[in-house]
């Protein structure tokens, strides 16, 4: 393990599931501050050293909350393994690590297709009607 613990991240591995569980809480609540019928998916980014090599503590960060929101019925989109399938070289820029085009088209394919199929509602519902002098109170 790095120093500090779960390999290559900053947290020691005691911090771990508690950080995870802390993360899925907080995007849970998030979702929750929706109304119920808004389309909702999560992307998760992988690391770069996880797309670029082996990172098992990035890995098990990733997975684990990804298992998080999964049990709470959240959709999720986890790039990781396209990204890694493409080539670190190809979907990362050699200089910083970022997303490269491909790297993009990569996750933005694949989150046009998780909101591809989640439900739309039919119409907005409709705005209250304004208040007019006769309406006021």
């Amino acid at each position: 393990a790095a120093p500090g613990g779960t390999a290559g991240t900053a947290l020691a591995d005691s911090e771990r599931e508690p950080a995870l569980d802390a993360a899925a809480a907080a995007v849970a609540a998030l979702r929750g501050r929706l109304p119920a019928d808004t389309p909702f998916v999560v992307l998760l980014v992988p690391a770069r050293d996880e797309i670029a090599g082996d990172a098992p503590g990035w890995a098990a960060l990733r997975q684990g909350l990804n298992q998080r929101l999964a049990a709470a019925g959240i959709p999720v989109v986890d790039p990781a393994e396209p990204l890694r399938a493409e080539t670190a070289a190809r979907v990362l820029f050699a200089h910083d690590g970022h997303w490269s085009p491909l790297g993009h088209r990569v996750a933005g394919t694949l989150a046009a297709r998780a909101l591809a199929a989640v439900p739309i509602p039919a119409a907005a519902p409709a705005a209250p009607p304004s208040p007019t002098p006769e309406t006021r109170p």
